[in-house]
């Protein structure tokens, strides 16, 4: 691995602010240092980076809904011209009713840590 080369908040040195591969202009960056993979202030920096349980779920969430949305509105649009088959509302219930779920979750227990997901309506 390259050198590591940690750009410090404060005088302090112990909060990284950025990280780069090589030396900065000391008069941008006046705390700077060499740092280890493997420096305990490195490894907090990088935990940082990762995203909360809380955004990790919230993508999930909006990422499934999207999907409904997709699978929605082809059916909505069957039953708003009143062309739709019997089968067609009946999925367009049940996509429905998973949008709502989905939805809900944020207020269910075990947000975010430990969500049960609502199953997908079978196509």
């Amino acid at each position: 691995m390259s050198e590591l080369y940690a750009m410090f908040t404060d005088a302090s040195m112990t909060v990284i602010g950025a990280v780069s591969l090589g030396p900065q202009d000391p008069d941008a960056y006046p705390y700077q240092d060499l740092i280890s993979q493997h420096d305990q202030r490195y490894v907090a920096y990088l935990n940082l980076m990762l995203p909360t349980p809380e955004e990790t779920a919230n993508k999930k969430r909006d990422e499934l809904l999207g999907l409904a949305a997709i699978r929605v509105a082809p059916l909505q649009d069957a039953v708003d011209l009143g062309d739709s088959t019997a089968e067609e509302g009946v999925m367009l219930k049940k996509w429905k009713q998973y949008r709502v779920e989905l939805n809900r979750l944020p207020s269910t227990g075990g947000w975010p840590n430990a969500v049960t997901w609502p199953a997908e309506p079978d196509l």
